[in-house]
C-alpha cells in the first residue's frame, strides 16, 4: 500500500491522495494550500524537511529508506510503522514547477527481512558454536551456548544442566538473577526433569500453570526445553530457555534452533569427554611412574605413605583418600590401622582403626566396594555428611593382603573396568617398595637416629639463647622420634613453678598463652624431681584431678602415649621435655633412651651457652657502665641521668618496669624522680611514698637490697603490694641509694613473672645503684656550685657598681651618668644582636667607662675653664689608664673595650690610638652614641642640656664621621620607638 502528495516549490500541499488521508487523519481540505511543516511539524525535527528543502532547490531525486528515517507521515491514532518514501521533481518542459512524494508502507518487507537476518544469526551463531568445539574449551563452550540462546531468542535466561546420578546439575547460565536458584534438581522435579526423563523437548506459554514447575524467576511465563542427547541415544542433560514474553517464543523456528544447539553441545561433552579419557589414561602411567621414582626415592615410611595417598586421590579423583595397613606386613589377621590421609587435615573424619574381620570377604577376593549413599557401614559411621559416596579398595599383594584403601567422594561414583586395572598396577608397586622398606627398616632407622642426633649437634650448636635451645632439642627430638605432640617445661631456681617454654600440637598457641603448673601438680614436675626419663604408655591413665583445667583438656580429647625427660642445668635452670604420640604410633624404651641421649646433648650445649652468654653479658655490661658513666658525667639534670641508668637497667637486667626514688628531708618519704614501663595509675601512686611499711623503706632501714620473688607469697606485706598486683607485677627488687654515708634514695625494678636473680644480676645492679649515688652527689654539688657562682656574680656587681659611685663622687657634673649610659648601652647591645655574657661586658664596661679618670689630677679634672693642649694631652690618656688598670682583672677582660676604645671615632680621628671603621669594638661603637647622646641631652657647668631634637640631628649628622651608621641608625630607630 502507498499514497502520494504534491508540493509546489515553496513546499506548499498542492494534491493529497484518499490514502494519506486516511492515514494521518488529515483530509485534502485541511491541508491543501498549507506549507507541507505546518501541517507536519514534526518533519522539521526529524530531518524530513530538509530533505524536502534540497529536493526544491537542486530539482533532484531523493529516496528516503525506512531503516534511515523509520517513517514519513505519523498515523492519526497507534505506533508509526516503517515507510519508505520518494521524492520526485515535476517539470513542465524544462521547467521544475512541483515535487510528487511517493509513501510506501514497508511492514511487511521488513518482518521478511528480520526473519532472514534472525536465520544468518542462528547460523553464524552455529558457525562459531562449531568453532568452540574444535577449540576443545568445553566451559567457554557451554557458556557461549546459553547467552547466545538467550540473546538471539529474546528469553529472560537460559540454563544447560547436566545429569549427574539422580540429578540434574547446573553447569551454565546467562541472565539468571536469582543466586539462590537451584544448582542441583532432582531428575523428577521441574519441567527440565520431565523433558530429561523423557528424552522430547517440552514447549508452554503458560510456564507457571504446568504440572511441576519449578520457579526460578517470578518474571517467567514461557519456557521451552529441549534434550541433549548423545550419539548413544542417552540424554546427557537439558538446554532450559525462560521468557516473559510469550510472543518472542511464537516465530517459527525456536525448538528448532535450540535442538540444533543442544545437538552441538552433545558432540561438545562426547568429544571433552574423550580428550578427558585419553588423558586421563596418560595422567594415570605419568601418576604411577611418579609413584614409582618418588617410592624409590623415599628416605622414610611416612613419605612412601603421603606418596601413595597423594596418588590414590590423582588416580581415582578422590577429594579425600585413607590407607590402611596391617600392624606387620601380610597379616591379615593383625590390626588395620590408619598410616596416612590425603589431605593431612582430613585425618580426622575416619576411624584409627578398623578390624580385619570386618571387610574381610572383600578383601580376600580383592573386590572394591561402593556405598553411594548414606548411611555407611558402622565402622565407617563417622564420616563427615559432605562424602556423598565412600569406596573401599582392597591392596592385594603377591603374598597376601597389605590393606586397604578408603576413598570419600562428594558425588556418587561408579567403579569403572579401566580402575580395577589401575588398581592392579598401583598394588603391585605398593607391594614391591613396602617389602624393600620393611627389609631396610630397621638398618634406615638406625642411621635415621645418627643422622638425627648428628644434626641436632649441628643445631644446637646454631642456637643463640637459652629458650633457642629448648625449642631446637624439642624439635629435633619430635622429629627424630616421629611424633606429632611436643612441649616444654621450664622451672627457674626457687620458683616453685614450670612454665611452657614451646609447644607443638597440644592445642597451645607458641607466643600467646603460656600455661603454667606447680611442681607438685604434675607428673612432668615429679620427673623433674626424681631426675628419670618415664614412658607412660597412656596419658589418660593418670589421675587428672590435681592437673590443671588446660592438661585435663588436652587429655580428654586425645590419649596418647608419652616419654618425659628431665634435663638439669646448674645454677640456670630445670626443664623437662614431654613428647607424645597418636595411638597408631607405640612409644617404646629404644625412644625413651634416645631421646635421653638428646637431652645430654641439650644440656652440655645449654651449659656452654650460658658460659658465653654470661661473658658476653659481662662484656656487655662493662660497656654499657662506660657509656652511663659517660651520660651521666656530662648531665646535671639528676632526672634525666636516672631514666638514662633505668633505660640501661631495663636493657641489661630484663626488667619489666623500674623507679627511682630520692628522699626530700626533712620529711620521711621518698620522691619519684624517673620511671619506666610503670602503669599511669602506679606511677601516681608512687609519686610520693612512704618510708614506713614499704619495700623501699625496709631495704633503706637495713642499708641492704631487698628482693621479693614473689609478691603474692611476700613475708612482708607493703602497703604497696597489693598494687603492684593489680599493675601484673608478680616480683620486686629495691636498692638503696647511699651518697656519703647517708640514704639518698632507692631502685626499683619490677617483674611480671615471679623472679630469683643470681649473683651476677645482683652484682651489677648493686653496681647501677652506686652509679645512681654518684648521679645524685654530682647533681647536688653542681647546684651547690651554680648557687656559689650566682652570689660572685652578685658580688662583681655590686662592687663594680660601688665604683661608678665613686667616681660619680669625684665628678660631680657626671652624676647620674654613668646609670643612664648603662641602661642605654645595654638596651642598644641587645638589639645589634648581643646576648648572654656579651650583655654582661657590656653592662661593666658601661658603668666603668671613665674609670681612667682616676688617673686623671684634680687640677685638670675640674679646671673650671679650657684646657691647655698639654693638659688635653693629660687628660686623653685616661682610657689608657683604664685599661692598665682593668686588664689585670681576669674576669673584667671582657668588659675592656668600652673604657679602652670608647672615644675612638669611626672616621679615625679619636683617641687613644686613633682606630677607625670596624676596628674599633662594636661594644665601643655602641657605648659611644649613648655617651654623646646623654652628654648633649644633660645640663652641664659649660652649657645647658641640649633640646632632644637638636640631639639626634646631631647624631644623624654624624653618622660615617663619628660614628658607626648602622649603630646610629639602630639607636635612633630605639629612640623613634621609645618615644
Amino acid at each position: 500500500m502507498f499514497g502520494f502528495c504534491t508540493l509546489d516549490t515553496d513546499l506548499n500541499i498542492t494534491q493529497w491522495d484518499t490514502w494519506l488521508a486516511n492515514v494521518t487523519g488529515k483530509p485534502s481540505g485541511e491541508v491543501l494550500g498549507r506549507h507541507v511543516a505546518d501541517v507536519f511539524p514534526d518533519l522539521r525535527p526529524r530531518g524530513l524537511l530538509a530533505a524536502l528543502e534540497y529536493a526544491a532547490e537542486t530539482a533532484a531525486p531523493v529516496m528516503l529508506s525506512w531503516r534511515l528515517h523509520h517513517y514519513f507521515f505519523a498515523p492519526a491514532d497507534g505506533e508509526p510503522f516503517p515507510q519508505s518514501a520518494l521524492i520526485d521533481p515535476v517539470f513542465e518542459g524544462d521547467v521544475f514547477t512541483a515535487l510528487r512524494v511517493s509513501v510506501q508502507d514497508v511492514r511487511d518487507r521488513r518482518a521478511a527481512e528480520d526473519e532472514l537476518l534472525r536465520r544468518i544469526r542462528q547460523l553464524e551463531a552455529l558457525r562459531k558454536l562449531d568453532q568452540l568445539i574444535l577449540r576443545g574449551d568445553l566451559e567457554a563452550t557451554l557458556q557461549y551456548v546459553v547467552e547466545t540462546v538467550t540473546r538471539l531468542l529474546g528469553g529472560l535466561h537460559a540454563e544447560i544442566f547436566l545429569i549427574e546420578g539422580a540429578h540434574l546439575v547446573l553447569r551454565a547460565a546467562w541472565g539468571l538473577l536469582n543466586e539462590d536458584a537451584p544448582r542441583r534438581v532432582p531428575l523428577e522435579k521441574g519441567l527440565i526433569g520431565r523433558a530429561a526423563q523423557k528424552g522430547e523437548p517440552f514447549f508452554t506459554l503458560r510456564a507457571p500453570d504446568e504440572l511441576g514447575y519449578l520457579q526460578v524467576d517470578a518474571r517467567t511465563q514461557a519456557e521451552a526445553v529441549v534434550p541433549i542427547i548423545g550419539s548413544d541415544g542417552t540424554v546427557l542433560g537439558v538446554l532450559n530457555l525462560e521468557s516473559d514474553a510469550p510472543q518472542t517464543l511464537l516465530h517459527g523456528g525456536v525448538l528448532e534452533f535450540m535442538d540444533a544447539v543442544a545437538r552441538q553441545v552433545a558432540v561438545a561433552l562426547h568429544a571433552d569427554a574423550s580428550r578427558w579419557a585419553e588423558r586421563k589414561r596418560l595422567e594415570d602411567v605419568q601418576t604411577l611412574r611418579s609413584l614409582g621414582v618418588q617410592l624409590t626415592g623415599a628416605r622414610d615410611i611416612e613419605t612412601i605413605y603421603a606418596s601413595i595417598v597423594q596418588a590414590a586421590a590423582h588416580l581415582f579423583e578422590a577429594p579425600a583418600v585413607w590407607l590402611y595397613l596391617h600392624a606387620t606386613l601380610y597379616d591379615g589377621a593383625s590390626p588395620l590401622h590408619r598410616v596416612s590421609a590425603f589431605p593431612q587435615d582430613g585425618a580426622g573424619d575416619a576411624p584409627a582403626g578398623i578390624s580385619p574381620e570386618v571387610f574381610s570377604r572383600e578383601m580376600e577376593a580383592g573386590n572394591p566396594i561402593v556405598w553411594n549413599e548414606p548411611p555407611f557401614p558402622a565402622p565407617l559411621a563417622g564420616l563427615r555428611e559432605q562424602w556423598r559416596s565412600v569406596a573401599l579398595l582392597p591392596l592385594s599383594g603377591g603374598r597376601g593382603v597389605l590393606g586397604l584403601l578408603l576413598l570419600g567422594f562428594a558425588a556418587p561414583w561408579k567403579f569403572a573396568p579401566e580402575d580395577i586395572h589401575v588398581l592392579n598396577l598401583f598394588t603391585e608397586q605398593l607391594d614391591a617398595h613396602l617389602r624393600s622398606w620393611y627389609l631396610q627398616l630397621d638398618s634406615l632407622q638406625n642411621l635415621a637416629e645418627l643422622q638425627a642426633l648428628h644434626q641436632v649437634s649441628l643445631r644446637l650448636r646454631e642456637a643463640g639463647s637459652s629458650d633457642d635451645l629448648l625449642r631446637l632439642t624439642l624439635e629435633a627430638a619430635m622429629q627424630v622420634l616421629n611424633v606429632d605432640r611436643g612441649v616444654v617445661f621450664k622451672r627457674i631456681p626457687g620458683v616453685e613453678e614450670l612454665s611452657v617454654v614451646y609447644a607443638r600440637g597440644w592445642g597451645l598457641q607458641d607466643g600467646g598463652l603460656s600455661p603454667k603448673m606447680f611442681l607438685g601438680d604434675s607428673l612432668a614436675g615429679k620427673v623433674l624431681l626424681e631426675g628419670s626419663p618415664r614412658l607412660v604408655p597412656n596419658l589418660a591413665e593418670i589421675p587428672l584431678d590435681s592437673l590443671p583445667d588446660w592438661v585435663r583438656d588436652i587429655l580428654r580429647r586425645e590419649a596418647p602415649s608419652a616419654i618425659f625427660v628431665p634435663i638439669k642445668v646448674p645454677d640456670v635452670f630445670d626443664a623437662v621435655f614431654v613428647l607424645g604420640a597418636p595411638p597408631e604410633r607405640h612409644l617404646e624404651e629404644r625412644d625413651v633412651h634416645l631421646m635421653d641421649t638428646i637431652s645430654q646433648m641439650a644440656s652440655t650445649a645449654i651449659q656452654r651457652n650460658f658460659l658465653h652468654e654470661r661473658t658476653r653479658q659481662q662484656m656487655e655490661r662493662l660497656l654499657s657502665l662506660n657509656q652511663l658513666t659517660t651520660a651521666i658525667n656530662a648531665s646535671v639534670d639528676v632526672s634525666l641521668s636516672l631514666t638514662v641508668l633505668l633505660e640501661e637497667a631495663r636493657k641489661q637486667l630484663q626488667v619489666d618496669a623500674a623507679a627511682a626514688f630520692l628522699r626530700q628531708p626533712p620529711r620521711l618519704a621518698l620522691q619519684l624522680q624517673a620511671s619506666l614501663g610503670l602503669p599511669m595509675e602506679l606511677r601516681s601512686a608512687l609519686r610520693n611514698i612512704s618510708l614506713d611499711g614499704s619495700f623501699p623503706g625496709i631495704s633503706l632501714s637495713s642499708n641492704r637490697p631487698r628482693v621479693v620473688p614473689d609478691l603474692t607469697i611476700a613475708v612482708e606485706h607493703s602497703r604497696y603490694q597489693a598494687l603492684f598486683l593489680d599493675a601484673g607485677f608478680r616480683a620486686c627488687v629495691v636498692f638503696p641509694l647511699m651518697v656519703k654515708g647517708q640514704v639518698r634514695g632507692a631502685l626499683m625494678y619490677f617483674f611480671r613473672q615471679p623472679f630469683t636473680p643470681d649473683f651476677f644480676w645482683m652484682e651489677f645492679a648493686e653496681t647501677l645503684g652506686k652509679v645512681a649515688s654518684m648521679a645524685v652527689d654530682m647533681s647536688a654539688m653542681f647546684s651547690d656550685l651554680q648557687r656559689a657562682n650566682m652570689e660572685l656574680r652578685m658580688a662583681y656587681d655590686a662592687t663594680i657598681e660601688g665604683w661608678s659611685r665613686a667616681l660619680e663622687l669625684r665628678d660631680n657634673e657626671t652624676k647620674g651618668h654613668s646609670d643612664r649610659v648603662t641602661d642605654m648601652s645595654v638596651q642598644l647591645a641587645a638589639l645589634m644582636g648581643f646576648q648572654g655574657d656579651d650583655l654582661t661586658a657590656v653592662r661593666w664596661g658601661a658603668l666603668l667607662h671613665d674609670i681612667g679618670k682616676m688617673g686623671i689630677p684634680d687640677s685638670i679634672l675640674h679646671k673650671p675653664g679650657p684646657l691647655t693642649a698639654e693638659e688635653w694631652r693629660i687628660m686623653q690618656q685616661h682610657p689608657v689608664y683604664a685599661y692598665n688598670l682593668l686588664r689585670e682583672i681576669e674576669f673584667l677582660r671582657p668588659a675592656l673595650d668600652i673604657p679602652y676604645c670608647h672615644h675612638e671615632r669611626w672616621d679615625g680621628t679619636g683617641y687613644p690610638r686613633g682606630l677607625k671603621g670596624e676596628e674599633i669594638p662594636l661594644s665601643a661603637r655602641v657605648f659611644a652614641v649613648v655617651d654623646v647622646w646623654d652628654a648633649l641631652t644633660s645640663d652641664r657647668p659649660y652649657r645647658k642640656a641640649w633640646h632632644p631634637e637638636k640631639a639626634v640631628a646631631y647624631i644623624a649628622e654624624q653618622r660615617g664621621i663619628h660614628f658607626d651608621p648602622q649603630v646610629a641608625d639602630t639607636f635612633l630607630h630605639m629612640l623613634e620607638q621609645s618615644a
